[in-house]
């Protein structure tokens, strides 16, 4: 089990994303996961998720739909498993027509690939990203590979792994370490 540390201020989270431009979140990137961004869509997607790695920092995006109120929506998602907070831009809530209160301090409810999240505004130097932090990956127990020669990674839901299937190489009492 993970020990969370208690004294942990999201609105303290920052990431800088000099490689990362508003084209990229808008055009590139969902060209590229063929989809359109902001697009409203029928049905929220519920199953695994393929993402790319883009820019030269490999940076890990998606593309799956938020479901606010009774809207649904194509969002691109920045992976960042260094965030323990998932949250969504201004422009985003602002296209569901929702305004915060307090957008430095509330949280808001949506789903995420039909999954309930409650997630923050984005802030500072990645205000106009979306982000899927590890509480989202965490509560929804995803499994997450990555394929580096490819480009390409997955997320998979709701995965459940023993010491068998994850193959450790662990060192039992009085033996050696295999190799």
């Amino acid at each position: 089990m993970t020990d969370i540390d208690d004294s942990y201020d999201p609105r303290n989270f920052d990431i800088l994303l000099t490689d990362i431009d508003a084209e990229d979140i808008h055009k590139i990137i969902p060209r590229k996961l063929n989809v359109k961004y902001l697009s409203e869509v029928p049905n929220e997607l519920d199953g695994n998720i393929t993402g790319i790695m883009y820019s030269i920092y490999l940076r890990l995006f998606c593309a799956t739909t938020i479901r606010i109120k009774n809207k649904i929506k194509m969002v691109i998602f920045l992976v960042n498993i260094g965030s323990p907070t998932t949250f969504i831009s201004g422009e985003v809530l602002h296209s569901f027509g929702i305004e915060m209160a307090d957008p430095v301090n509330d949280y808001i409810d949506v789903n995420i690939n039909n999954r309930r999240v409650q997630a923050m505004m984005s802030h500072s130097h990645f205000e106009n990203i979306c982000i899927i932090g590890m509480s989202f990956l965490n509560a929804n127990k995803v499994g997450f590979h990555t394929f580096y020669g490819d480009g390409i990674f997955h997320l998979n839901f709701d995965e459940e792994f023993g010491e068998k299937e994850m193959n450790l190489r662990r060192k039992k009492k009085g033996e050696e370490l295999k190799k």
